[in-house]
């Protein structure tokens, strides 16, 4: 999926063809964390001429699912070097995030600088152990029928794969050196919505979400 300059693939980790995309959509709507970053920037929720900044574009597609269990990657390109619209202060560097979510549930995320070399690759996610932090490939979920009741009635993140893509700064603390990272903008959410093949190839669409719970 694209949008502008961001284009988002989906693929199997074996496979360097990405997952065929079916009835791909586009909508603005309302930006979970709009509250959450505007306090992070000092920008009044309220102020008049934010409404951009108070939706989240949102592209939305169909995929035929892989056997549960097979792992996989899903490749992340900007076009052109991301213009970060926060201000950067000396000491500072702007950064891009993307969150993975399926079903849901915060998988992993990624964070590098603007002007680096895409594509990001996500394909695995940290997992923490007696022996430490050790990294497992992602690997498709299993399909739940009951999601596409749930599509239908448009209240519900299960059966999606989501990337949520962000800009923000990177600094380093003068007291401990420290590198922290502080998200200040969303930019563009994809949503995959997987399903065995022949339901991806329907003709009809389920309406979109409209109300999302707060990611932090």
């Amino acid at each position: 999926m694209r949008f502008r300059n961001w284009d988002v693939l989906v693929f199997p980790a074996t496979d360097a063809t990405p997952i065929q995309e079916f009835t791909t959509e586009f909508c603005n709507i309302p930006d979970p964390d709009h509250a959450f970053l505007s306090k992070m920037t000092s920008e009044d929720p309220e102020t008049p001429g934010k409404e951009e900044s108070k939706v989240l574009p949102t592209v939305s597609t169909y995929i035929p699912m892989l056997v549960p269990g097979t792992p996989f990657q899903i490749s992340i390109h900007s076009w052109t070097q991301p213009q970060v619209v926060a201000t950067i202060e000396p000491g500072q560097q702007a950064m891009i995030e993307a969150r993975l979510f399926i079903d849901g549930v915060p998988i992993t995320y990624v964070v590098c600088p603007a002007s680096s070399t895409w594509p990001m690759v996500v394909d695995s996610y940290p997992v923490n152990s007696a022996f430490g932090t050790r990294k497992r490939n992602l690997t498709f979920p299993a399909f739940n029928q009951d999601s596409l009741n749930q599509w239908a009635n448009g209240d519900t993140e299960l059966g999606r794969i989501k990337i949520v893509i962000s800009e923000g700064v990177a600094g380093t603390s003068s007291a401990d050196d420290e590198v922290s990272y502080m998200r200040l903008k969303n930019i563009v959410c994809f949503y995959y919505r997987y399903a065995p093949q022949g339901q991806c190839q329907t003709p009809f669409t389920f309406p979109f979400l409209i109300h999302y719970p707060r990611v932090p």
